[in-house]
């Protein structure tokens, strides 16, 4: 993914005319797990991009000294919720995964849920495995590890910083989870341990029975990539000549780093001395001297670690919240992820939980939205997976006419988006101050085809003469016929624009309106645009709905952007949309060739990939392919036939995924 992103980068930071950020839609996909077995350490770790930690969740601890200190927590759930973050969900996974992010740190605490041998409960370890395939099915790197067995405070346990001591229980909990995972891919990262201070000769010990006990279990961890904490994962500790790596036969090593310097900065509030030492807190960041020195020792990882064929891995950074500057605090973690994003075979990982707060989890929203947007322009944008679906929170559905309404078919989102608002709009004529529209929902399972509304009734309802007993016989054959859900508001305007929020919606139910609440499910096959209630006056305005139909959920889905449009955020969302673009200016660049023909008149490729007809295949010929599936941009015949690099007989958005991956060597064109 990231070889595809740090070209995707340097595209759009260019003053091309040619732009590729429509819908923030990002051209590539997970690599699949052909490509990831031929992988190295150090190509592994560059594919795993950017990433997130989903801290203070299966890692809380409690134990209750009330108890004799046994393990506080009644259940997995109240773990989950212990240190005040919501249970995690596949949505939760996939909204991170919508700003760029590739890889997914799952720390996990396992002392509460397994015996003083090391054997783990069931139950917790389906749970865990439970979160991992949240990301892991989704196409996300996993970085699974031992977290606060022996990194805890304040009445926790710290069995692990036992060391050789307690080895047996080490491997043998090792063993168990190795064997869990062991179908899965080179996507599932191990991590031995979190933040513990051994000395050299104990850290190489556990690091060797750590890869030993990975590479002595089946299946997939013969190969996979093994994170070797640094010691304490502290920078100048890591980095010095003391420090050791243990042997693996596979060669698949990364090492981790928790980058929180200085910790006066990151880490100390006022009157806020966590670790002692009488240290001084810092409240502001962004020197020069400062920022220098990220780079310089990010540079320095080069030499001791990628350079040898060791991937590196900056488990952990970021800022607190609290009496922090937040213009230094965004500096410091832009700076630290740029640094290490913009490094061959380093992934950064940011640390998102208790006080350094960024993504609210509740609301799958950034507290500050710079920070969001920043890692999405790092990154190249959403996340596309190997299929060609594209995780985007908002699609545009083209509708079929349907008399002066307009029906478009949403059942590929029924039971599988929350719909959080629609923006729609409609030419309008005849329209009075007291008029009324609904949008009508229903399912295509719930509907009577065979079943006629009364046109009578209806020619009546028009002209307002409609008897109180008539009007509820309409009701019910329209319920019979229909499974109906609308909205009511005045409308006073042409034409007429809506970005409904859906808190006044109504589902009628035996002819009783009863709200929904807002954001829901969509639990229907298709939505329908139309009138039913009219002016005092007695007349119905006449209606012409536009065809597209934008829909933006609570959080984000897969989508086939074949199939659908994928619109950019409106950065107003209550204003109307704006006026389709207009064409491109012409440039004075020259023709492109002339398309050759055979005797008998059907286009033969000239160069795979040449979509532009320049004469070459390279990064612009990915941005005109892409463009031209999202309609701002039109390929001639000969550049189709050029960009059809799986020789389908379609171009489509997977040619163009194609073509990025031979332009760095992943495949060759034209693909089998």
């Amino acid at each position: 993914m990231r070889t595809f992103k740090k070209l995707i980068s340097a595209v759009t930071a260019s003053a091309m005319t040619l732009s590729m950020t429509a819908g923030s839609v990002s051209l590539f996909g997970t690599v699949n797990a052909a490509d990831l077995d031929s992988m190295t350490a150090v190509e592994l770790v560059e594919d795993m991009g950017a990433g997130w930690n989903l801290g203070n969740s299966l890692d809380c601890y409690w134990n209750d000294a009330s108890n004799g200190g046994a393990w506080g927590y009644k259940s997995i759930e109240e773990q989950e919720r212990g240190w005040g973050e919501v249970i995690t969900t596949e949505s939760l996974i996939k909204s991170v995964a919508f700003y760029g992010f590739d890889t997914i740190r799952i720390p996990v605490t396992w002392y509460g849920h397994m015996d003083s041998s090391g054997n783990i409960d069931a139950d917790y370890l389906a749970r865990v495995k439970e979160v991992v395939d949240y990301a892991y099915d989704n196409g996300l790197y996993v970085i699974l590890n031992m977290h606060h067995d022996g990194a805890s405070w304040n009445g926790g346990s710290n069995w692990l910083t036992g060391g050789t001591a307690v080895k047996d229980r080490f491997t043998n909990a090792w063993f168990q989870i190795a064997e869990e995972f062991k179908s899965y891919d080179r996507h599932l990262v191990f991590e031995g341990w979190n933040e513990i201070t051994f000395d050299d000769s104990t850290q190489l010990a556990m690091a060797q029975a750590f890869v030993d006990t990975i590479r002595d279990s089946s299946g997939n961890n013969k190969k996979r990539l093994l994170l070797i904490p640094g010691n304490n994962t502290n920078y100048e500790k890591t980095t010095s000549s003391s420090y050791q790596l243990p042997t693996d036969s596979a060669n698949m090593l990364a090492v981790d780093i928790h980058y929180y310097d200085p910790t006066q900065f990151t880490v100390y509030s006022d009157d806020d001395d966590p670790w002692g030492g009488g240290i001084q807190p810092q409240n502001s960041w962004g020197s020069a001297d400062e920022i220098a020195k990220v780079k310089n020792d990010f540079a320095a990882l080069k030499g001791r670690f990628t350079d040898q064929g060791i991937g590196v891995i900056i488990g952990e950074y970021g800022v607190e919240n609290y009496n922090k500057d937040e213009a230094s605090r965004v500096l410091f973690t832009k700076t630290v992820a740029s640094a290490a994003y913009e490094m061959t075979g380093v992934c950064p990982v940011l640390w998102d939980a208790g006080d350094m707060k960024y993504y609210n989890r509740a609301s799958q929203s950034w507290n500050n939205p710079e920070v969001g947007e920043f890692f999405k322009e790092l990154t190249g944008g959403t996340y596309v997976n190997e299929d060609g679906l594209v995780l985007t929170d908002r699609v545009t559905i083209k509708g079929t006419k349907d008399g002066n309404a307009m029906v478009w078919s949403i059942e590929p989102f029924r039971d599988k988006a929350v719909l959080k608002t629609a923006r729609w709009s409609f030419d309008a004529e005849g329209l009075t101050e007291d008029g009324y529209y609904g949008l009508a929902a229903f399912q295509a399972n719930q509907v009577d085809t065979t079943y006629e509304i009364d046109e009578d009734l209806l020619a009546k309802e028009k002209a307002g003469t409609l008897t109180d007993e008539e009007q509820t016989e309409l009701n019910n054959q329209r319920n019979t016929k229909y499974q109906w859900s609308y909205r009511k508001t005045s409308i006073a305007q042409d034409p007429v624009y809506y970005e409904d929020d859906l808190t006044e919606w109504f589902h009628a139910v035996d002819n009783v309106d009863t709200p929904y609440e807002a954001p829901f499910t969509l639990d229907y096959d298709y939505l329908k645009l139309e009138t039913w209630y009219v002016g005092s006056d007695g007349t119905a305005p006449t209606l012409t709905p536009n065809e597209n139909l934008t829909l933006v959920f609570e959080s984000p889905v897969w989508v086939d952007p074949n199939t659908f449009e994928i619109p950019d955020p409106v950065e107003d969302e209550t204003d109307a949309p704006t006026e389709e673009p207009t064409a491109e200016p012409a440039t004075d660049e020259p023709e492109p060739p002339t398309q050759e023909e055979t005797s008998a008149g059907e286009l033969q490729v000239t160069i795979w990939g040449d979509a532009d007809n320049d004469g070459d295949c390279d990064i612009i010929d990915v941005i005109c392919v892409n463009k031209d599936q999202l309609g701002s941009y039109t390929l001639d015949a000969q550049g189709i036939k050029n960009a059809d690099v799986d020789q389908n007989g379609i171009m489509a958005f997977a040619d163009a995924v194609n073509i990025m991956k031979s332009l760095v060597d992943l495949v060759t064109l034209p693909v089998a």
